[in-house]
């Protein structure tokens, strides 16, 4: 706290002014620091600042292997000057699902499904998972990357299915290790039962 001789010009000033508070004492004006008001964090920032200081430990691990680092550095730019900060950009990101598409799939061998997925860096897989009502796996593996399209990506199933109703579950990773899940939501093979349920075909 601080004393300040009253002179002719600021006599009787009270209030605020910049950063002190004046207050009037007799005939001495007293000068203290403006409160502060508490600066409380919500749980988006903390989990925000958490998941910077993993991204941050990811990165500098990266940096360490040599293959790895090369590979962010072909997204440089602006925004990110360095291999380092991409990884920390990859890390902080998760991937998007745009797209899946299910027209081509009856339930038999070689059929197309198509994911259309990116990242902000890179996608790293796509994985397709199909099961039935109770949850069972009927068929699963990994997609590959189309040829042509960015972002598409093609699985080709396995195996023939007689089961009447499915659902179609799309894992997409990225190279840091972020996972994103979306479902199809079931879907009839059969055309009787999709006019009955409602569920996409």
């Amino acid at each position: 706290m601080a004393i300040v001789t009253v002179h002719s010009f600021c006599f009787g000033f009270r209030g605020r002014f910049g950063d002190l508070v004046y207050r009037k004492v007799g005939d001495s004006t007293i000068a203290t620091p403006r409160p502060r008001k508490a600066r409380f964090t919500t749980d988006a920032q903390t989990a925000t600042r958490s998941k910077f200081q993993l991204a941050s430990k990811y990165a500098k691990t990266q940096m360490d292997r040599s293959d790895v680092k090369e590979l962010y550095r072909t997204a440089v730019d602006q925004k990110n000057r360095s291999p380092y900060l991409v990884a920390i950009s990859d890390y902080m990101k998760a991937p998007v699902i745009h797209m899946i598409n299910t027209s081509e799939y009856t339930g038999r061998v070689n059929q197309r499904i198509l994911i259309n997925a990116s990242d902000n860096f890179k996608v790293d897989s796509v994985r397709i998972r199909i099961v039935d009502e109770s949850g069972e796996v009927i068929e699963q593996g990994l997609a590959d990357e189309h040829k042509l399209y960015r972002n598409e990506w093609v699985y080709l199933t396995t195996a023939n299915n007689s089961v009447g109703k499915v659902n179609i579950v799309i894992e997409v990773r990225d190279l840091a290790g972020n996972m994103t899940e979306a479902n199809k939501g079931y879907k009839c093979l059969d055309p009787e039962q999709a006019q009955v349920s409602g569920c996409d075909r």
